[in-house]
Formats: structure tokens, sequence, C-alpha cells
């Protein structure tokens, strides 16, 4: 059955009752299918303009872009975690910078990356005058 079909029966069902009840949810359905409507022609208008040869590639690099940018900043936020966790383990534990990446489990291969996080860490935190 389609929305406008729906439409109709709900109007014509409000118009005939004097169930108040029955009157204020058959306006609540009658607007969500309103809404229903209106996102389906702009779901419909959205799939048209990325169908176009034209604007199908300009789409598909801003979902691209877009999942880029997502993975970099969760990438990001685990390098950020990681280091304050060193960080944290070096002050708190008195574990040196090997020992804190040993206990993080942070490979052989990424270590240096870390290495050279928490000098610019340490560098900036020195550079604040906090001890």
């Amino acid at each position: 059955m389609k929305i406008i079909e729906c439409k109709a029966i709900f109007h014509s069902c409000d118009k005939t009752s004097n169930n108040r009840f029955l009157s204020i949810a058959l306006k609540i359905l009658s607007d969500i299918l309103t809404l229903s409507e209106t996102t389906q022609k702009l779901h419909e208008i959205v799939e048209k303009v990325r169908r176009r040869p034209d604007m199908g590639v300009k789409y598909m690099k801003a979902l691209e872009r877009e999942q880029f940018i997502r993975e970099e900043s969760v990438e990001q936020g685990i390098q950020e975690g990681l280091s304050s966790s060193i960080i944290n383990l070096m002050d708190s534990l008195d574990f040196t910078l090997d020992q804190a990446m040993n206990a993080l489990k942070i490979s052989d291969d990424e270590k240096p990356k870390y290495e050279g996080l928490i000098k610019e860490s340490k560098a900036v935190y020195d550079a604040s005058g906090e001890e």
C-alpha cells in the first residue's frame, strides 16, 4: 500500500470517528507517514544525483575521503592513548621507556614511532615549565 493511500484512509477514519484517542493516534500516524514520504523523496533525489556519471565519482571520492579521515583519526587516537599510557607507566611505576612499551606489548616495529612520540611529548611537557 502506498503512503498516499494510507494517508487517505487515515484521514477518512479521522473524519468519521468521535473517539479523541483514535483521532490523536491517526494524526500521529499521518505525521509519521508525511515524514516517511519526505524522507523517501529526499532519498530518491540523492540517488538520482549519486547515479549521475559526473556525480558518482565525486560521491565515491567524498566517501573515500571521509573513510580515510575516520581511519586516520582512529589511528591518531590509538597512538595518543598508548603514548599517554607509556608516560603514565614511566611516571607512576618508574619504568624505563622500553619497560613501559614491553608492558603494553608494543611490537619492536612500532617502538621507534612511540619513542619519537614520547620524546615530543616530554619536550612539550618540559618546555611548559611543569614538572
